[in-house]
């Protein structure tokens, strides 16, 4: 197979796949584009073709180009984040994919790219919310429990370390019915474990409001509370959590 053979046998293969697709050789030197990168990169294929992947990805370098190349001697695929610039300035966050060619003795990259932008800014705003979270829950003065769909408890505060007996280490991960406590409902009757606001707000995706509660704890002391639940849903409105607070 000549070398324009290899080029339009390639050019069949990448027009073909999903998401952004680059060939470029072990200089940087892009060779072969897919549609997909000139209506998100903003390029036309002519402009790419004229440029190496330096003026797209601006944090790496020939050193960076060999190492990952010598790293693809013994991996089929190289799985790493970049941020690529396009023609209009913006940056990206990608997901880039890549193997190692080689035809005739000249060295490839094929990289496969997904802009995972919309990713990374939810993320950012998981761990904001997520920050602003831990500063209401371990600053407040009433009790406070973060309890995931699953009943596993996460996080837990000061407050409810003192009406519980356990600290937030002894308890993390486990759940509202599996230490050696005891609740009861305001007539002396047991909260089941289904019973329980908590896990009530779970299953239904409402809130609950004062609800009287007595905790008996493993040394037969005891606290009466009353107990509020609010939901936390995720992005498709589907309850990944509760909020607990007391006093």
């Amino acid at each position: 197979m000549q070398t324009d053979d290899f080029i339009n046998l390639m050019e069949s293969i990448v027009s073909s796949m999903p998401g952004m697709v680059y060939v470029h050789d072990i200089n940087g030197k892009i060779i072969l584009v897919n549609e997909a990168v000139t209506t998100i990169m903003g390029y036309t294929e002519e402009e790419l073709l004229s440029m190496s992947l330096f003026e797209i990805d601006k944090e790496i370098d020939s050193s960076i180009l060999l190492a990952n190349w010598k790293k693809l001697q013994n991996n089929e695929e190289l799985t790493l984040e970049a941020k690529n610039t396009t023609k209009d300035g913006r940056l990206l966050d990608v997901q880039i994919k890549i193997k190692a060619i080689k035809y005739h003795g000249q060295d490839y990259f094929l990289a496969i790219v997904n802009d995972i932008s919309e990713l990374k800014r939810l993320e950012q705003d998981f761990k904001s919310n997520e920050d602003l979270l831990n500063t209401i829950l371990y600053s407040s003065p009433n009790g406070m429990i973060y309890q995931k769909a699953d009943g596993a408890i996460l996080k837990w505060n000061k407050e409810a370390e003192r009406v519980f007996g356990l600290s937030e280490e002894e308890i993390a991960g486990q759940t509202s019915t599996s230490f050696p406590w005891k609740t009861y409902k305001e007539d002396n009757t047991l909260f089941e474990g289904h019973e329980h606001p908590s896990m009530v707000t779970i299953q239904t995706g409402k809130p609950s409001y004062n609800t009287t509660m007595k905790v008996v704890r493993s040394d037969e002391s005891y606290s009466w509370i009353l107990v509020n639940t609010n939901p936390i849903f995720d992005n498709n409105n589907v309850v990944k959590g509760v909020i607990i607070s007391f006093n």
